[in-house]
This record gives structure tokens, sequence and C-alpha cells, in this order.
């Protein structure tokens, strides 16, 4: 069963977000956020093609962190950065 849970930003206005999601072994960050009624959903784009038009098939707006282990030093390095004096 594919893992993806949400994490609400409390400190925004506008009920923003994101997933942690896994995909076909791989995880994701994937941005999104939570409507009035409280069902969260993810934004979606449609990439550009070489010729800089929208590709037809949407896709949800996230970063690929890769397969678990990748994704765990990544993220790591990532808190590592945040906890840093003088960033």
């Amino acid at each position: 069963m594919p893992y993806e849970v949400f994490y609400k930003i409390e400190s925004s206005q506008y009920n923003e977000g994101f997933f942690l999601q896994e995909y076909k072994e791989n995880f994701f960050l994937v941005a999104g956020g939570e409507s009035r009624e409280g069902t969260n959903y993810k934004k979606w784009a449609y990439p550009q093609t070489k010729d800089r038009k929208p590709n037809g098939t949407a896709i949800p707006v996230s970063v690929k962190l890769g397969r678990r282990p990748e994704a765990i030093e990544k993220l790591q390095s990532v808190l590592k950065e945040l906890r840093a004096e003088g960033y």
C-alpha cells in the first residue's frame, strides 16, 4: 500500500502544506493544501515540452527525494542546514 501523509503549515494563511509520498519505491515532497472543509489536496501542473508548450498530462508539483535511504540522507542534510547558525 502506498505511503502518504499530509503536513499542514500552521503559519500559512492559505492552509498550505505538503505531502510526504511514496510512489514506485521513491519518496517525494508534494505541494498541497487543506480546503475549508478539511480535505487535503495536491497542487498539479502541466510540465512543458521541448517547445515550451504545456504537456497534455498534469502531474503533482513535487520534489523527488529518491529511495528511502537516499531520502533520509537528503532530509537530514536539509535539517542540518535549517539548524545552522548564520545561514
